[in-house]
C-alpha cells in the first residue's frame, strides 16, 4: 500500500510538471509533494499579481487532474492540490557531486539539491527569508555558519552590490 501511494504521488507530480511545462511555464524544482514554478511574469510584478497567477495555475492543474483521473481510472478525483507560497527571489543550490567525475556529474550541477533551497517568501505586506535543508538550518553546523549563510542570502536577495558583500 505504501509503495502504491508513493508511486501514485510520483505519477501526479510528473504529470503536473508536464502539464505546467506544456502551458509554457518553467518548473524549477519538484520534490515529494511540491513543484516550484517560475511565474513567467515580468520582474517587479506585485505580490498580488504573483499570487493570482499561482492560484490560477493551481486551479488549472486541479481541473485537468480531475479529467485525467476520470479518463485514466474511471473514478472521480478526490485530489485537491494547493497553491501555497510566492517567493520574490529563489535560490536552488546545485546538487553536490563530491568531485566525482561521472557522466551524471554535469547533469547533477543543473539539478537542485534534494530538499534544499532558500527564498524570499512574500507574506502579507512583507517578506521573510525562508531556508530549507541548507546549512543555515542544520543542527550540525555552527552558529557562525548559520549567520553567515542567512546574511549572504539576505544580501543577495536584496541586491546588495558585490563590493559591499565582500566588505
Amino acid at each position: 500500500l505504501a509503495g502504491a501511494i508513493t508511486s501514485f504521488g510520483q505519477h501526479v507530480l510528473f504529470w503536473a510538471r508536464d502539464l505546467i511545462t506544456a502551458e509554457g511555464l518553467e518548473v524549477l524544482y519538484g520534490d515529494t509533494d511540491s513543484l516550484f514554478v517560475r511565474s513567467g511574469l515580468p520582474r517587479g510584478a506585485s505580490a498580488a499579481e504573483l499570487r493570482t497567477k499561482g492560484e490560477a495555475l493551481c486551479r488549472l492543474v486541479n481541473e485537468r487532474l480531475a479529467v485525467h483521473v476520470q479518463e485514466r481510472w474511471g473514478v472521480s478525483s478526490r485530489l485537491e492540490l494547493e497553491f501555497e507560497t510566492v517567493y520574490r527571489r529563489f535560490f536552488l543550490p546545485p546538487m553536490r557531486t563530491f568531485g566525482a567525475a561521472t557522466e551524471d556529474a554535469e547533469d547533477a550541477e543543473t539539478r537542485g539539491r534534494a530538499k534544499g533551497y532558500a527564498g524570499l517568501r512574500l507574506e502579507g505586506d512583507g517578506e521573510r527569508l525562508e531556508i530549507v535543508g541548507m546549512e543555515a538550518v542544520r543542527h550540525d553546523w555552527t552558529e557562525l555558519a548559520h549567520e553567515l549563510q542567512r546574511d549572504l542570502l539576505g544580501w543577495v536577495f536584496h541586491d546588495m552590490p558585490p563590493a559591499e558583500i565582500v566588505d
